[in-house]
């Protein structure tokens, strides 16, 4: 079974097996291509199992828990820390 996540102009598709992967993957490129004249940048496609998490809006999601991005909160005190000074 496939299900798919959308925000903006980033997508995840999500398969039972890596070989549904592929096949959809190559479905996509080839109707973005035929069909909008659109490419993918092949450097950000990534195929991974869940169990190593999805990097997105600075959260990285698991099945079991969601982590905030290291950048976003070192980012975050750092603006923190300048407000508290007024």
């Amino acid at each position: 079974m496939e299900s798919y996540l959308r925000y903006v102009d980033d997508f995840v598709i999500f398969a039972s097996n890596k070989k549904d992967l592929h096949m959809l993957s190559e479905k996509i490129v080839s109707y973005l291509d035929t069909n909008l004249g659109l490419t993918l940048n092949p450097r950000k496609i990534t195929l991974n199992p869940v169990h190593r998490g999805l990097d997105m809006l600075g959260y990285k999601v698991y099945p079991t828990h969601t982590l905030i991005r290291k950048r976003v909160k070192k980012n975050f005190e750092k603006k923190f820390r300048h407000f508290q000074k007024y």
